[in-house]
């Protein structure tokens, strides 16, 4: 009973935005925004082209062409969970899938976006940190 009440909460977080006006679109005239499901990382797709992706929406249809693409890379790793967000723009081409996926590079979370024959389509860095003076020394010249 308990696995079948998961499996319903599962299926019941799981929709797709329509991020465009008018009627639904066929597969092959849109393109498929979606996270990649992988351990320790997860990616939640907050804003597409000015539209609010609701929490029941894991992925987002959109027109072909520009985009802009709110998201926020989510890592865990052991005792510690680290939360980023990123802006992304690229272009959508019609028929493609898109998944985002969250990773930890050298200075914190990086979302990078691939397409449907896994080429590198964007990526977004966390810059790094700004530079600190653990010591301050004054050394002499020697006189």
């Amino acid at each position: 009973m308990l696995l079948l009440c998961c499996s319903l909460l599962a299926l019941a977080a799981c929709g797709t935005l329509k991020a465009y006006p008018g009627p639904q679109h066929s597969a092959s005239s849109v393109a498929l925004l979606k996270p990649e499901l992988a351990l320790g990382s997860h990616v939640v797709l907050q804003e597409v082209n000015g539209v609010s992706v609701h929490f029941w929406q894991d992925r987002a249809e959109v027109e072909p062409g520009p985009l802009q693409i709110r998201v926020m890379a989510v890592l865990t790793h052991s005792y510690r969970t680290l939360a980023r967000r990123h802006e992304l723009e690229f272009d959508a081409i019609a028929g493609n899938e898109y998944t985002f996926r969250a990773d930890w590079f050298l200075y914190g979370p990086r979302i990078r976006v691939f397409d449907r024959d896994g080429q590198l389509v964007v990526e977004a860095l966390e810059p790094p940190p700004p530079l600190r003076v653990l010591r301050s020394e004054t050394v002499g010249t020697g006189e």
